[in-house]
């Protein structure tokens, strides 16, 4: 009996997302699940018990609504399914689980997200500005670049340019 998870880990916006895994059974048995959460209050799980078929998979989504950044995780707990199951629920509550996967989960701010985009941009800015320079563009075009992408975003400073 063997279960995973993919993707392994989970990072929603703190405001509120979703973000779908796959469980994998890489088993040849069919397994039954049940998916606990450390925070009830800000998740949803579209299917809390299920069955997986051998060799199969199972599509779930976890649902965060608005609050406060912070770490949580799911664990999922799984065994064999009884052969003439049909109630995952009533069948998990008949098996003595074999196994666990833990899928850790991240709810973080936009902001991050965004500081991050600003440096990726001043990074491309300054390659843009390097090839300028390396290929000795005739002055006119590197003007207009010049002028062009400034006029688009506002550069900031990166972390490594704040700290020297």
């Amino acid at each position: 009996m063997y279960l995973t998870a993919d993707p392994p880990a989970c990072t929603v916006p703190a405001a509120g997302g979703a973000s779908t895994h796959k469980l994998v059974n890489a088993g040849a048995e069919k397994l039954v699940f049940k998916i606990k959460t450390s925070n009830n209050k800000e998740y949803r799980i579209s299917q809390v018990f299920g069955f997986i078929d051998p060799s199969g998979s199972k599509d779930v989504t976890i649902t965060r609504t608005a609050g406060a950044p912070k770490e949580d995780k799911l664990v999922i707990h799984f065994g064999p399914a009884p052969a003439d199951a049909t109630d995952a629920q009533a069948a998990f509550g008949a098996v003595t689980p074999a196994g666990t996967v833990t899928i850790p989960v991240s709810a973080t701010e936009e902001v991050k997200d965004l500081e991050l985009e600003f440096g990726n941009w001043n990074n491309h800015l300054k390659s843009m500005e390097r090839i300028i320079e390396l290929d000795n563009f005739p002055e006119d075009i590197a003007s207009t670049l010049r002028s062009t992408f400034r006029n688009e975003i506002t550069l900031v400073p990166t972390s490594e340019e704040s700290d020297a």
